[in-house]
């Protein structure tokens, strides 16, 4: 059984803009992002690596448990 580990909390208000990102995953459900499926958009900034754009669908909660 995964061990189950809370992930970054996001402020819904601080996402960028709504958009659409089919194929892409979201943050929190880990589901496939459909086509004409309104998700959000941020950026994460990372210190070693290149920013990361992640989506996350308008219902998925704000703070996700994911599995490690």
């Amino acid at each position: 059984m995964a061990k189950k580990a809370k992930a970054h909390e996001f402020d819904r208000d601080a996402w960028e803009y709504l958009t659409y990102a089919p194929g892409y995953e979201c943050s929190a459900c880990q589901r496939t992002i459909r086509s004409l499926e309104p998700v959000r958009r941020k950026t994460v900034d990372h210190p070693s690596e290149a920013p990361l754009t992640v989506y996350r669908h308008n219902q998925c909660p704000a703070t996700p448990v994911v599995a490690v």
